[in-house]
């Protein structure tokens, strides 16, 4: 029994194995350079879609997608298997090619043979093409190459698709995209268009690789199926393989610069001839080039003499892409702090570059610049009172009074003895109140409210507070000035070294390392913690009523 069974079974399965088979087909024999090639491989056996190595493809082409599908059906007793892979193959250049034979068990397929042309260039040719456009074919190392990249497109194509351009051993950046229109054979194409800045790092030859683009030909209705046309043929347009020779710099150069344009510009952040000495100020050199990249641009840095200390920022660099190149900018800012009153001079700078316009060494010149630097404001110098104002007006009135009673007579007017002392009176007020004035007894400039006062001292305890936690040393100074012009309205210090004479000897050793830090940037600052306890101690000190300061503010007007 179980022998006629086997033999039924193998009757049965006969039919399936004879009819086993495995071919292979395209879809066309010749083809551009820029058109895909769909190749199909069928078996008609049910198999594991993994088993088909495809990998020997990838020597002349590129394998862009692969559709494995597998079936089994049964109808009437009558069982149907198929396997079938469905591969979309770009050429890699052109020429004649053979896809090898593939095998799947004891079948095999038989080789077939591709002719690959040349890609057709002409727009209107073919419904999808693309170029290349460089405006030159030799560069300097560092120079600015521009590059144009632009896809035609019918108006029969859809689903555009491509990459960014990139380059081996250069710096590449885009600087816009457009779109426009361009009529084509009566037909109104679409046109995209790119445009990139390239910077070559090394000399010799670099090439600029294919730029591939895809779109869906399809017709020009669509269906609610498909209403994109997604389902039509892939196409595709390349660009051509570019060689670009890059030169190394003309021989003796020191610091190479090319560039179309290079200008310095130098900019403060405030009138630099109102400075003070020891009032720190913002000076901002201006690098700005066209066709350049902003960290191939020196720094230039103003440098410190004695008419003054620099304390250097962290340069800034922008880039902003143009019609006419990347433009890139470089600004190094510095504070400023005059040691001395006077004329003081910020020396030229030059900075030579190569203009690849000319092909010539340009020189970009930042002119010596001269400012008038004010001695610093002394305690005396804040609290003088500004005595002719106030009393040429009661001058010039009692003037006016003199005058308009000499000319009447006296016997005329039976009251003229009741205007003079009135007169003599008012003259007598005056010069007490000029007397008192001088002395210190009296100070018009306390019309504000004391409370008022208060609210101002309270606030700027606070910033300083803020400064000592998280601010910067010259911060921390600036914070600290501010506040002890809100102890002393009249007699504020306007620099460290006035008020570490003012303070207690723990204080001012901190206030001398503060000074020190953002003097000398090798110099550590104070310890933050010791820093604000110290001030907290000499404000508690200040703010108790009937104690003595450790160093009492002297008189100014010693009677």
């Amino acid at each position: 029994m179980r022998q006629r069974l086997a033999l039924l079974l193998i009757l049965l399965a006969a039919p399936l194995m004879a009819a086993a088979e495995l071919n292979a087909s395209v879809d066309r024999t010749s083809l551009s350079i820029n058109e895909t090639l769909t190749l199909t491989i069928f078996t008609n056996t049910q198999v594991n879609t993994q088993s088909l190595d495809i990998s020997v493809l990838a020597q002349d082409f590129e394998i862009l997608r692969t559709s494995p599908q597998s079936s089994l059906s049964i109808i009437n007793n009558r069982q149907t298997a198929e396997t079938r892979w469905v591969i979309t193959l770009l050429p890699r250049r052109q020429g004649t090619f053979t896809i090898p034979s593939f095998s799947l068990g004891s079948e095999s397929t038989a080789p077939i043979q591709i002719e690959v042309t040349a890609a057709s260039h002409q727009v209107g040719e073919t419904p999808l093409a693309a170029e290349l456009v460089v405006n030159s074919d030799e560069v300097f190392v560092n120079q600015e190459l521009r590059i144009t990249i632009r896809l035609f497109s019918s108006p029969s194509v859809s689903n555009l698709s491509g990459g960014q351009l990139q380059v081996q051993n250069a710096d590449v950046s885009l600087l816009g995209t457009r779109n426009f229109t361009r009529v084509v054979a009566g037909e109104t194409w679409q046109v995209n268009e790119w445009t990139y800045a390239l910077y070559a790092r090394n000399p010799g030859r670099i090439d600029i690789p294919v730029q591939s683009f895809s779109g869906v030909l399809g017709s020009a209705s669509r269906s609610l199926l498909d209403p994109f046309g997604s389902s039509g043929r892939r196409i595709l347009a390349r660009t051509e393989l570019r060689t670009i020779e890059v030169l190394p710099p003309p021989s003796g150069t020191a610091n190479w610069l090319p560039a179309r344009e290079l200008s310095l510009a130098a900019e403060w952040s405030g009138d630099p001839n109102r400075l003070r000495v020891g009032d720190p100020m913002t000076r901002t050199i201006v690098i700005s080039a066209l066709g350049q990249q902003a960290a191939a641009l020196p720094p230039l840095h103003t440098l410190a003499t004695a008419d003054y200390k620099v304390y250097d920022d962290q340069p800034s660099l922008e880039e902003r892409p143009s019609a006419g190149g990347l433009r890139a900018e470089r600004r190094d800012s510095a504070a400023i702090v005059p040691a001395r009153a006077g004329e003081i001079r910020f020396p030229e700078i030059r900075l030579p570059w190569w203009d690849v316009e000319t092909g010539t060494w340009q020189e970009a010149v930042l002119p010596a610049e001269t400012i008038q630097v004010a001695p610093a404001l002394l305690a005396d110098d804040s609290s003088t009172p500004s005595q002719p104002e106030i009393s040429a007006e009661p001058e010039s009135a009692d003037a006016e009074l003199l005058t308009a009673t000499e000319q009447q007579p006296a016997g005329d007017d039976p009251v003229s003895w009741t205007t003079w002392l009135v007169l003599a009176i008012c003259a007598l007020l005056l010069a007490d109140n000029w007397r008192l004035r001088k002395r210190g007894r009296l100070n018009p400039t306390e019309a504000p409210s004391e409370s008022r006062a208060q609210v101002s001292a309270t606030a700027r305890w606070q910033a300083l507070m803020s400064a000592v936690d998280k601010g910067s040393p010259l911060t921390i100074r600036n914070a600290l000035l501010k506040w002890a012009d809100s102890q002393w309205r009249h007699a504020a210090p306007h620099n460290l070294q006035r008020l570490r004479e003012r303070v207690q000897p723990e204080l001012a050793g901190l206030l001398t390392a503060l000074e020190a830090s953002y003097s000398r940037p090798d110099a550590p600052p104070p310890d933050r913690e010791k820093l604000r306890q110290a001030l907290r101690t000499w404000k508690r000190d200040q703010d108790t009523p009937g104690k003595e300061s450790s160093s009492p503010l002297p008189e100014l007007y010693p009677r």
